[in-house]
């Protein structure tokens, strides 16, 4: 059978995104590809997402749940419908705020039809705002920090990548998966709800005896509207689903290792969030941790999760009282700079080796403002620490403090409460054995 003929079932997740929706059923309708049918599941949008799409589109099916079930429970919606039909060979999930290249579909059909150990295919997925740079193509599980590791994130592509990746697991925002591996394997854990379930999905399907790849031939754009959220609803979920796929899933060589890695990175978020003035932010974070070592899962309650607040001091702050801006070179330049080129396109700043500069202010990159090292020292200059989050600490006296009250009292929480952490979470990890 010619590979553009071989059906597919398309879901598309919806949830109060009327615009972007729209946009990505257009996108999907400009296919290169014949025998597809589109399944759009709305999660109880508000928005007027429903009106619209059978206004515009009255020849797709339009499953309209009545309460928001997340991703995940929005996916197998749409998934537990393609399947029970028999009709399709792939199920092809879409996020609402994508647009397609006119072969998407095509190159992961193919990749497919070429591999039958493939059970999931993933698109080389693109900064809708910077069409030029990667966000993703596939990542892996990192099994010694209890994280993820995205592939190519942020690189800005100026020669086309053109090998394909064996990966852990591909974000389901254009994940092409095989039927026979979800009947197989199972749907999506919907007590996820948001974040870590495409990865929990992708690492169990391989666990079945399947393989999955990033296909880079196979290109969308995504909105990444987490990078500027104004809602912590994805901070507790990111949370305290990262604490349930690891005691679930680490092995037990490498368990008590990670989960100490995951609270020493939980307390450098708590803290650096109530020092900062994120008081929602901190409070989801608790929250999350709370649920994720009692075995707490499924939506979030409504006071789990609240508005961003605006930190204390912000990069913004200090970029806006100086005139000439230097960032130093160092391990973490490059990170800093693109991220600062993605929130400050318009700012112009020099690179320099030299400490003795009587620039205005000098930014010195570093993996997290509070557990920089280095005594680096100006006369005459203002500087400031910076870290891949974008947080901003004064490099002075008052900065060195800070630093010092903060790894005190990490090394006090570890003291004292890890080992009652690590003994909950044991019990959760003897109960599913």
């Amino acid at each position: 059978m010619e590979i553009c003929n071989i059906p597919v079932g398309i879901v598309i997740c919806n949830w109060n995104k009327k615009d972007y929706v729209l946009k990505c059923i257009e996108s999907v309708k400009q296919l290169d590809y014949k025998n597809y049918d589109i399944t759009v599941v709305d999660n109880a949008s508000t928005d007027g997402s429903v009106e619209a799409i059978e206004a515009k589109y009255p020849d797709i099916t339009l499953i309209k749940n009545t309460e928001n079930k997340g991703g995940s429970g929005g996916f197998n919606t749409g998934i537990k419908y393609m399947v029970e039909t028999g009709k399709y060979k792939y199920i092809y999930l879409l996020d609402n705020d994508v647009i397609l290249d006119k072969n998407a579909l095509y190159e992961l059909v193919k990749a497919m039809e070429l591999d039958n150990d493939l059970g999931i295919a993933g698109s080389k997925i693109y900064v809708m705002d910077t069409p030029n740079q990667i966000q993703e193509l596939g990542a892996w599980i990192d099994w010694n920090k209890g994280y993820i590791l995205p592939n190519k994130k942020g690189y800005i592509e100026k020669d086309e990548i053109i090998q394909n990746v064996e990966v852990d697991y591909v974000p389901a925002c254009s994940l092409l998966v095989r039927t026979e591996a979800i009947q197989k394997a199972g749907i999506m854990d919907e007590k996820y709800f948001l974040y870590w379930d495409d990865i929990e999905w992708g690492y169990r399907i391989k666990n079945n005896g399947y393989k999955v790849k990033a296909i880079s031939s196979s290109k969308v754009w995504h909105k990444m509207g987490v990078a500027n959220k104004t809602s912590t609803l994805t901070t507790y979920y990111f949370w305290r689903n990262r604490i349930h796929f690891f005691n679930k899933y680490a092995p037990e060589e490498k368990w008590k290792g990670i989960m100490s890695i995951i609270f020493e990175d939980y307390f450098t978020g708590l803290y650096t969030s109530t020092f900062y003035g994120k008081k929602q932010t901190a409070r989801s974070m608790y929250e999350a941790i709370k649920d994720g070592v009692n075995g707490r899962r499924g939506k979030a309650k409504e006071n789990q999760y609240g508005l961003v607040c605006t930190p204390r001091i912000t990069l913004n702050d200090v970029i806006k009282s100086k005139h000439q801006i230097v960032i130093l070179d160092n391990e973490y330049s490059n990170l800093i700079k693109t991220m600062i080129k993605n929130k400050f396109p318009d700012l112009n700043y020099s690179s320099i080796n030299d400490h003795t500069t009587k620039e205005k202010v000098i930014f010195i990159p570093c993996s997290h403002v509070f557990d920089y090292k280095d005594d680096i020292k100006y006369e005459e200059v203002e500087s400031y620490w910076v870290d891949r989050y974008l947080n901003v600490l004064p490099n002075n006296n008052f900065g060195k403090k800070a630093v010092s009250r903060f790894q005190n009292k990490r090394q006090k929480f570890m003291t004292d409460q890890l080992e009652i952490l690590l003994e909950k979470l044991r019990q959760q990890r003897m109960e599913k054995e």
